[in-house]
Order: C-alpha cells, then sequence, then structure tokens
C-alpha cells in the first residue's frame, strides 16, 4: 500500500511520465481509500486544466494560450516572492 507522500509524488510524476500498470493501480486504490488524497487528485487535475498541460507531453512546449500576460506576470512575481521569502 502506497503512503500519501508516494501517491502525491506519483499524482504529479504522472504529467512528467505515463505511470507504469502497477502505480496506476495502486495509485487507485490508494485514492479509493484516502479523502485527502483524492482532493489533492482534484486539485493537480484543475491545475493542470487551468494552465493547459493536461496530456501535454513536455510541459516546456505546452501553450499558455490561457493565461493573459498579466497573470503570468502576476504568478511569476509570486514564484520570486515565496522563493525570496523562503531564504
Amino acid at each position: 500500500m502506497l503512503t500519501c507522500k508516494e501517491t502525491s509524488e506519483l499524482l504529479s510524476a504522472r504529467y512528467d511520465r505515463k505511470l507504469g500498470v502497477g502505480e496506476r493501480i495502486a495509485v487507485s486504490l490508494h485514492l479509493m481509500m484516502c479523502h485527502y488524497c483524492s482532493a489533492v487528485a482534484r486539485q493537480i487535475d484543475l491545475i493542470q486544466r487551468l494552465v493547459g498541460l493536461k496530456g501535454e507531453q513536455d510541459p516546456s512546449t505546452a501553450s499558455s494560450a490561457c493565461l493573459s500576460d498579466a497573470a503570468r506576470d502576476r504568478i511569476s512575481e509570486n514564484v520570486r516572492k515565496a522563493d525570496s521569502d523562503s531564504k
């Protein structure tokens, strides 16, 4: 049985690579029993759809047409601020 940490890592990894059959089954079983990881899975799916990465193999080539320049600038600024606050 996967831990919540392992499950969340695989939920994120599935956008970078195709999960193996065993990984997909293990994640599905964990999600059936864990309300918290199910919520994380829904949030990750929503984020991926919002930024247009769902189904993309290479996130660096994903279309960013769904985000305005102003939105991308705000996101970049918040990421820079979070990075500097954490140091």
